[in-house]
């Protein structure tokens, strides 16, 4: 199928989209309000209608038998009759419409990630450095929209009105968070594989990950802020350190071993194993 034979089929259920979404408002004083809400008619018009030129599409116009001819008949009558149907009761309609909302959006946003996760894979044998930094930039963005998503942080810099683009209460937001994440890990493996091995790319991942406890720290919620315990602390540290210049001792550079293993001991004693309840100078 051609291009514009397919955007053919898709003008039909643009068109019943715009129409649902303009007439729905004017026909009860009782519609549902923001800016999904206003998404559920003309959603449940672009399936309707999509649906109908499709079916259409498939049917030979030029045939003349007549079970051909009801067939076409058929086809184009039932969208009229339906559309006639659904605007003379809406308000029974709006449930529905709110489905077929969701059902159309959670379909998009699968295949959006589905296109997305396939042009990354294409990127790892054509450009490693572009895969490496569009892999840590997904994952740092989706690991603090977790975060944000489940209350664990304040907003970063919105502000806390509601009405204030980016606010910290808003559905705009929450995209602060991961936004930040992903260009701060995004650029900072960016960097690191265009400096290759040696200082420089340590510093540049140490100073990553000092960036986003500096983030996370001065911004997490009161009662999940850690009660440090210093000698845990050191404890941890120095283990997890030991255990990581072991699996580095056959390596002649073993201080990346060390420092992992550090940082990882640091964040597991201050994180994962103290109690709640800390001062923010703790949490930083």
């Amino acid at each position: 199928m051609t291009l514009g034979r397919r955007w053919t089929l898709v003008v039909p259920a643009l068109t019943a989209a715009v129409v649902f979404g303009l007439v729905r408002p004017n026909l009860t004083d009782v519609y549902p309000t923001g800016f999904q809400g206003r998404l559920h008619w003309p959603s449940t018009g672009f399936v309707l209608w999509g649906i109908a030129t499709l079916v259409v599409s498939r049917l030979d116009l030029s045939a003349r038998s007549p079970r051909q001819l009801v067939r076409i008949g058929l086809a184009f009558a039932f969208p009229v009759l339906l559309t006639a149907l659904l605007f003379r009761y809406p308000a029974d309609v709006d449930r529905v419409a709110a489905t077929i909302w969701t059902v159309v959006l959670a379909v998009g946003i699968i295949g959006g990630v589905w296109i997305a996760l396939n042009l990354l894979v294409d990127q790892a044998k054509s450009n490693w450095q572009l895969f490496t930094s569009l892999l840590a930039a997904l994952v740092a963005g989706l690991f603090f929209a977790v975060l944000r998503g489940n209350l664990s942080l304040f907003a970063l810099f919105a502000e806390r009105d509601p009405l204030v683009l980016f606010s910290g209460s808003g559905r705009l937001g929450h995209l602060e968070w991961p936004v930040t994440g992903a260009l701060l890990w995004g650029g900072a493996v960016w960097a690191i594989t265009t400096l290759g091995k040696g200082t420089p790319r340590i510093l540049v991942g140490a100073g990553a990950g000092l960036v986003t406890g500096w983030l996370i720290g001065g911004h997490v919620k009161p009662w999940l802020r850690p009660q440090l315990d210093w000698f845990e602390i050191v404890l941890f540290t120095l283990v997890f350190a030991g255990i990581g210049a072991a699996l580095k001792s056959r390596s002649r550079n073993w201080i990346p071993g060390v420092a992992l293993g550090a940082g990882f001991g640091w964040m597991w004693a201050t994180w994962f194993t103290s109690s709640f309840g800390g001062s923010e100078a703790d949490a930083r």
